[in-house]
């Protein structure tokens, strides 16, 4: 009896040493109870965290959520989980997606995941933290904690809400309609002095303009891979410009147009880094 009275006295000081430090409202095992005492100590140390930059500032936002929410009405352990990878994200580590093989998900739910997990995994390798690194935070954090609450597969609501948020910060907008197929202008490698064989291209796009004054479109320079994205976000914008200038030379106002850079963050033919593609050394032109 008296053993059996010092344990539960024990979980009970455990119970109110969480509930003073802002832990759960209730727990259902021992095990998750005595999680408590690392949890205070990792929770404190994700919440002092200052995070620097628009990824690192943005995934660890997201994490904390999780691991706030965790912490107060769920599972401890799921709380050190977010609140660590907020806290890696936060000192600048590069954090990835957990990989879905370290759960154990519902049979039906594995190829979905699996799908989601291998098309982040494919934007974060095209850029997508330098691209548009809100989302990219984002889709991180809400990811993780689609695949922790799949595990657990018995709070549709928190499933629905975490699926969601990462399917939201993955949506890209469809590209407006190009005028022509042809209307790809092509630059040497490191340049942006127009091609004299686009020349002809120009010439009918112009003419198209200038016949429909009431089109206005949009002018986007992108580059290769090789280099650093800021200096290919200037060559970028030089070939827009170029095209730009070639355009309203030929009669179309330049308030028509909307020019944009996009380095090498939206290719045509997707390539590893540092890789000399000349179909993604071009301009398109398109409907806005």
């Amino acid at each position: 009896m008296q053993r059996l009275a010092l344990k539960l006295g024990t979980l009970t000081a455990v119970g109110l040493l969480a509930a003073c430090n802002g832990g759960p409202q209730f727990q259902q095992l021992p095990g998750s109870v005595m999680a408590g005492f690392p949890a205070v100590g990792v929770m404190r140390e994700a919440r002092s965290a200052q995070p620097s930059g628009a990824f690192a500032t943005a995934a660890y936002n997201d994490l904390m959520k999780h691991a706030e929410y965790e912490y107060v009405q769920m599972d401890y352990v799921d709380a050190m989980f977010h609140a660590r990878k907020a806290t890696a994200a936060a000192r600048g580590e590069a954090i990835e997606p957990q990989n879905p093989a370290e759960r154990m998900l519902p049979a039906d739910k594995v190829a979905e995941i699996q799908d989601a997990y291998a098309r982040l995994n494919a934007r974060l390798a095209e850029g997508f933290r330098d691209a548009d690194p809100e989302k990219a935070g984002v889709a991180i954090g809400s990811f993780d904690c689609w695949i922790e609450q799949q595990e657990e597969n018995f709070q549709a609501a928190d499933i629905a809400a975490c699926r969601d948020a990462f399917e939201a910060a993955m949506y890209v907008e469809p590209a407006p309609e190009m005028i022509s197929l042809d209307s790809d202008v092509f630059f040497d490698f490191d340049k942006y002095d127009i091609k004299p064989e686009a020349v002809p291209i120009l010439d009918e796009v112009a003419s198209q303009l200038v016949a429909d004054t009431t089109m206005n479109i949009l002018v986007w320079g992108h580059t290769d891979t090789v280099g650093s994205l800021q200096y290919n976000q200037g060559l970028s914008e030089r070939r827009a410009n170029a095209v730009a200038n070639a355009l309203e030379a030929r009669g179309v106002d330049r308030s028509r147009m909307t020019v944009e850079g996009f380095s090498w963050t939206k290719p045509a033919v997707p390539t590893g880094p540092n890789v000399n593609e000349p179909r993604n050394r071009r301009v398109e032109i398109r409907r806005r």
